[in-house]
């Protein structure tokens, strides 16, 4: 809680269920009930599962070539 966000970075709530990326805007601060993800500390495979992609090229899932 009172986090400052930094303007132009992309986050994710954890806490809202329907949560959708996004950017933050000047003067943006956590809430008390957000549980906030940075984009830019987390790897590409996590913020892919929290975003909920399901290519799973994406989620370094393909099938081996064999």
């Amino acid at each position: 809680e009172g986090t400052h966000l930094d303007q132009g970075s992309t986050y994710l709530d954890l806490a809202d269920p329907n949560a959708q990326p996004f950017t933050a805007r000047g003067g943006m601060v956590a809430g008390p009930d957000s549980l906030i993800v940075p984009k830019d500390e987390v790897d590409y495979l996590l913020w892919n599962r929290l975003t909920g992609v399901s290519n799973p090229e994406r989620l370094d899932e393909s099938p081996s070539q064999g």
